[in-house]
């Protein structure tokens, strides 16, 4: 598992669309078949990657995840503390893709047990001087628009930043405290992926995959 978990998260998902299909699709089927919470536990040791790309590659993997398996087969609590750690990433399309996973471990937790994400968040806020974090934090969660798998199963983001928005230098400055935050970050920002046929929003509580179907 841990093999094929590092061997999957290094493959450039940015050659194509069909590549990144075929990467999640045998993320989630490794899944099916290993415990879930251990491959997520295999990706967090992925996470230290230089790459931006591959950081926010595995985030939106383990978002994947949790649109598709129920949340007891993992550890949210725990993951979601590990996650946070990216809100403060250099790059904007990491924090991004951070704050969609963090906004989806708070639908799962519920408003009653997310104080222990609000303490870490804090701390981190005042540790690395990320005047804002909280506020961007809190907004996202806010919103309770969630991200969602499209029909090729992936994730599309639940917060859109328009393009012009992008090309501000006026992101401190911006009246949504999650936009600003992200792009006050470094680099390209990720578009995320488009729908089409993409369902609801709500979480899903189940996977099956047709007999015989093995691993691409």
């Amino acid at each position: 598992m841990k093999e094929v978990v590092q061997m999957l998260s290094l493959v450039n998902s940015e050659m194509s669309t069909d590549t990144k299909v075929l990467v999640n699709e045998n993320f989630m089927k490794l899944m099916y078949i290993c415990r879930p919470q251990d491959v997520v536990n295999k990706l967090f040791e992925q996470m230290n990657n230089k790459n931006p790309r591959v950081r926010e590659d595995i985030l939106n993997t383990i978002s994947a995840m949790m649109l598709t398996f129920p949340s007891t087969d993992m550890d949210i609590d725990h993951n979601c503390l590990v996650t946070a750690d990216f809100l403060i990433d250099p790059k904007n399309r990491v924090r991004q893709a951070a704050l969609e996973n963090v906004a989806l471990s708070a639908a799962c937790l519920g408003s009653k047990r997310l104080q222990p994400l609000y303490d870490f968040v804090t701390h981190l806020e005042h540790k690395e001087r990320a005047l804002g974090l909280l506020s961007a934090v809190k907004t996202r969660i806010s919103r309770k628009i969630l991200a969602k798998l499209n029909s090729r199963g992936l994730v599309e983001y639940g917060l859109s930043i328009p393009v012009q928005l992008e090309a501000s230098q006026e992101a401190e400055h911006l009246e949504d405290p999650d936009t600003s935050w992200i792009l006050q970050g470094a680099g390209a920002l990720s578009r995320g992926e488009q729908g089409g046929n993409s369902g609801d929003s709500r979480l899903r509580t189940s996977l099956s995959f047709p007999r015989g179907q093995e691993f691409r």
